[in-house]
Parts: structure tokens; sequence; C-alpha cells
């Protein structure tokens, strides 16, 4: 696992965090005990903390994909 790679992570729902989804997430910092990770999103930007990724296609994501930067899990 290396920064800036894409992963599979279960990402809990925002409104129910008993539930989650498996879903593309970026990594952002690795560390011996833990892993940030940033949600991946298909979606429209919600606002400046959504960032697209320009390199989709690259990345293996299905379609474009914007990274939620407000939504990490560890």
């Amino acid at each position: 696992m290396k920064i800036g790679e894409v992963w599979a992570v279960d990402f809990p729902f925002e409104e129910d965090n008993t539930q989650s989804k498996v879903r593309p997430c970026i990594i952002m910092d690795v560390d011996t005990l833990e892993v940030l990770s940033i949600k991946v999103t298909k979606h429209e930007p919600r606002d400046e903390y959504d960032i697209p990724i320009f390199k989709w296609q690259e990345a293996q994501l299905p379609e474009p994909s914007y990274a939620r930067v407000s939504k990490t899990m560890v």
C-alpha cells in the first residue's frame, strides 16, 4: 500500500454508520498501525472540498469521480 494509490474500502454511510458500501478510496497516509483514506464518489461536487480526479481512467475508476476530502476514514 502506497500513498496516492486507489484501494477499495468498506466506507460507512453518512446517514447511517451501521451500514456501509465498498467504494474506491485514495490512500493519503500510511502508518504501521493505521491508514488514512479519502472517500471517492461519482456524484457532482457539493463544496470546495470535493476535488475532481483528473486521471480517473488511469486510476481504473469506472467514471469521472471526485475525492471528497471532507470524508476521511482511518
